[in-house]
């Protein structure tokens, strides 16, 4: 089954103390059966990112 960006997923108790201890930082996560590297932020550095990154290409197509 695909993951859609409407689901959300809880994090277990290992995963969030975890993500506690990092403080303000980001959480690396490995996934066991891809071997593919996340990273868990927090959503306001996520869509802060995502606006930085978006303003990025505006500039590049104009340019």
């Amino acid at each position: 089954m695909a993951y859609n960006r409407g689901m959300t997923a809880k994090l277990t108790k290992e995963l969030a103390a975890a993500l506690h201890a990092t403080g303000d930082h980001e959480l690396e996560v490995v996934d066991p059966d891809t071997l593919r590297v996340y990273f868990i932020v927090e959503s306001e550095v996520h869509r802060q990112a995502m606006d930085a990154l978006r303003r990025q290409q505006d500039r590049d197509a104009i340019a």
